[in-house]
């Protein structure tokens, strides 16, 4: 008798299979293939949907980091302009090298030792996250495509996160961002020992600075940049895809996102010149002959020029009309045309 009720109640339930398939649209011979319970850590199957366990969760973790370093490679960076990527292993770094550029001396006597000045100039670490949860729902509907987009908001925002970093901090060199000589970034008075006005001071700003978007001057040919962008830990897509993980059994959420440490600061001041005022040809000539008449402590040339022109949007016209045509505004021949490379930030738009 019991035997005759569990061969009907498996045929019930074999019944009631593939009438809930054929319901669905589904072929009857393989409804039961397309339904199955697992009270386990794997998950469920849902119908018409992937099982939630560790190979389908491994594959959309490897497609959403797919679609993170697509749109990462995509995007243009501009930082580089006037930052370099400084390696970081431990909470801060000390960049007490900074200070003057020492250049090569005839050897005669005892050698002249540069002593690293500790100038106390820090950076610490700071952590950068940005997180999206993936509703397990979805995931068992089969439903991850709705989260490509954000997949490849991470990376975009990764990517771009770094000058969301530099230029603001280059701009605030103008007021509050302070150097390793402890006076703004952008000064009419830079200490050339990096300490005292004892060895005199230099400038790397006009007197009078205006108010209008910035540009910039920058010397790039050096290994130093005038912009630190110290990296701990580069923009990494990770995961929190545990199907047991408590996180996901009281909220059902799985996680994702991209984890970063870093830090931006200030490198050599002698190598950009940073305005406010109108650029003009009497503007840019300043600019060139502040930067290369800079000297060591001994009076020596240090030898920079200004190579490139950055610039918004706003000045873009008068420094392309600087840059390229061979005419002035009043006609004449234009004298510094091809003097620098012009480049566009569009971070310094409006700023």
């Amino acid at each position: 008798m019991k035997s005759t009720i569990k061969t009907i109640s498996a045929w019930s339930f074999a019944f009631l299979v593939c009438a809930l398939a054929s319901t669905l649209g589904g072929d009857p011979a393989y409804a039961g293939e397309a339904i199955g319970f697992d009270i386990g850590t794997a998950g469920l199957i849902g119908i018409g949907g992937i099982m939630v366990n560790a190979q389908t969760l491994q594959a959309a973790q490897t497609s959403f980091k797919t679609l993170f370093q697509n749109a990462f490679s995509a995007v243009k960076q501009f930082w580089t302009s006037v930052a370099m990527k400084v390696p970081s292993n431990t909470s801060a770094n000390d960049y007490k090298w900074l200070g003057e550029l020492p250049g090569i001396r005839k050897w005669l006597g005892d050698k002249v030792v540069h002593n690293l000045v500790a100038h106390g100039y820090f950076l610490p670490n700071e952590d950068f996250e940005l997180t999206v949860g993936v509703d397990r729902n979805d995931f068992e509907d089969d439903q991850l495509g709705i989260y490509n987009p954000l997949m490849s908001n991470l990376g975009d925002a990764s990517a771009r996160h770094p000058d969301e970093l530099v230029w603001p901090a280059l701009i605030a060199g103008f007021t509050t961002g302070k150097g390793f000589d402890g006076v703004t970034f952008f000064n009419t008075a830079h200490p050339v020992n990096g300490v005292d006005d004892a060895d005199g001071s230099y400038a790397n700003r006009p007197v009078t600075l205006g108010a209008g978007e910035p540009w910039f001057l920058v010397d790039d040919s050096r290994p130093v940049q005038p912009m630190i962008l110290q990296e701990r830990k580069p923009y990494t897509f990770v995961s929190m895809s545990d199907a047991s993980h408590p996180n996901v059994f009281m909220q059902k959420k799985f996680l994702f996102g991209v984890e970063a440490r870093g830090a931006v600061g200030y490198g050599l001041p002698q190598l950009i010149y940073g305005s406010r005022a109108t650029l003009d040809a009497a503007a840019y000539k300043a600019a060139r002959l502040a930067m290369s008449g800079l000297k060591r402590i001994d009076g020596t040339p240090l030898g920079v020029k200004g190579l490139k022109l950055v610039v918004g949007e706003g000045n873009f016209e008068a420094a392309n009309v600087l840059l390229t045509n061979d005419r002035d505004t009043a006609g004449a021949t234009n004298t510094w045309k091809g003097t620098a490379r012009l480049e566009l930030v569009d971070y310094l738009t409006g700023a």
